[in-house]
């Protein structure tokens, strides 16, 4: 009972800065913490007010394996369920009340500010969209396959996927999409000639990726873009998200009926097994909070995955940073191994869990959080079209993607926020000349 009360308490608080958020949109008031926010809900809290009205998923016999024990234990420990509803609390609380500070206006932002830099942005961005469409048709034609295959969602999904290198295809597929939603806020052409001209590409990008959340942020960040660019009036962006909610439920149930096979009048448990396996990260940051109490972590005492990328540059840091990425550990332990198996494939993390993972609940909660709002704070301070939506989007990333999957988001939004820093100097520079050489005149 005290479980639920919690949970409830939980999602009426979160719920009320929800919509407290909506309402500053409203009036053409927001900042990178507030947008955040609103992703954080859908990934971590909507899934509680899913477990109050259809109970928990189901993770036994899931997929191809036997279970998801990993998942299993963690939904149903009492104890598990009460810290992270007190994690969402204050992740929610604490991202809010930041975010009501430092606010941005519509009006004080300039989507073309970079110039020359803008243009050559646009055209890598392109560049990196057509390029599954190419590596596509090379593949097809040298498999002297059909070239209306290129429409056969099924064709695409599978033609990289025997690849060594499919890896670096899915990636691609990413950075692809990525790509779109970047060229659509920073190109002054019509809105919905570039979303047509782009369709083959991105639809092709979409097929190699073959998982459903690519769609699922694709859309979250198309919306978000309609709204940026002034394309639909505010008070109207309700039912645009209403729309974005039953289009992602309608391309879930054709996509476990025509890949998966599952029925969804015949297995509604698999169904919403699925789709919180899918959608949800409270399943993965729940692990983490389970065997953290009931052990010594998903880590067990393995050097810090977030130093894992040191093993690039240095031979000798095994004592420091970890011989694996975050996810190849959390999957172990997902599917009950012992030790750390790197199978190829990983449950997607984020740093969230990460963060628990490697430094405790109360630790790593803080500073994942912590992490969160610099990221925004930097961003926010270019008051910059290019700079603000990247920056949407590598905090977005960063809480519910491992990092290597948007690493070259997060190069390219780190070049324009040391851009736009070099900038600002530069313009302090000026005004201090220009007001010391009026300080002499008068002299």
């Amino acid at each position: 009972m005290f479980l639920i009360i919690l949970q409830f308490i939980t999602l009426v608080l979160s719920s009320s800065y929800l919509l407290s958020i909506i309402n500053r949109l409203k009036k053409g008031a927001f900042n990178s913490i507030h947008i955040v926010y609103m992703g954080f809900y859908f990934f971590m809290i909507f899934p509680v007010l899913l477990d109050l009205i259809f109970g928990r998923p189901d993770y036994s016999n899931y997929s191809n394996f036997n279970n998801f024990i990993g998942f299993e234990l963690s939904h149903n420990d009492p104890t598990t369920e009460i810290i992270y509803s007190i994690f969402l609390l204050f992740s929610s609380s604490f991202m809010f009340f930041f975010g009501k500070y430092k606010m941005i206006y519509k009006n004080q932002l300039k989507l073309n500010d970079y110039g020359i830099l803008n243009k050559i942005v646009v055209f890598i961005l392109t560049a990196i969209m057509c390029l599954p469409l190419i590596l596509t048709l090379f593949r097809t034609i040298q498999l002297n396959q059909p070239i209306l295959n290129l429409f056969n969602y099924d064709y695409l999904r599978l033609l990289f996927r025997g690849s060594i290198y499919f890896l670096y295809y899915y990636y691609l597929a990413t950075f692809s999409v990525m790509s779109f939603i970047g060229i659509l806020l920073l190109s002054n052409k019509n809105f919905l000639k570039l979303s047509i001209l782009s369709a083959l590409p991105i639809y092709i990008a979409i097929g190699i990726h073959g998982k459903r959340n690519i769609i699922a942020i694709l859309i979250f960040l198309y919306l978000f873009s309609i709204l940026f660019k002034s394309r639909i009036r505010t008070k109207n962006f309700k039912y645009l998200i209403a729309g974005f909610v039953l289009l992602i439920l309608l391309v879930s149930i054709n996509y476990q009926s025509e890949i998966r096979g599952i029925d969804f009048r015949d297995s509604i448990s698999t169904f919403y097994t699925d789709f919180r396996v899918d959608y949800g990260r409270d399943d993965v940051i729940k692990m983490a909070i389970y065997n953290q109490i009931n052990g010594n972590g998903i880590l067990e005492g393995h050097a810090n995955t977030h130093l894992y990328f040191l093993n690039f540059f240095f031979s000798d840091v095994k004592y420091i940073a970890s011989p694996y990425k975050y996810s190849v550990y959390a999957t172990s332990r997902l599917l009950g191994y012992d030790s750390p198996i790197d199978l190829g494939w990983g449950m997607t993390t984020g740093v969230f869990d990460e963060s628990i993972s490697n430094y405790g609940i109360i630790l790593g909660t803080i500073i994942s959080n912590f992490f969160i709002i610099f990221i925004c704070r930097i961003g926010d301070r270019t008051k910059n079209g290019l700079g603000l939506i990247l920056t949407y989007i590598t905090a977005f990333f960063f809480m519910i993607l491992q990092f290597t999957s948007f690493i070259f988001i997060f190069f390219i939004w780190f070049l324009v926020i040391f851009h736009d820093y070099f900038k600002r100097i530069k313009m302090r520079k000026k005004s201090r000349i220009s007001h010391s050489s009026i300080g002499e005149l008068k002299q």
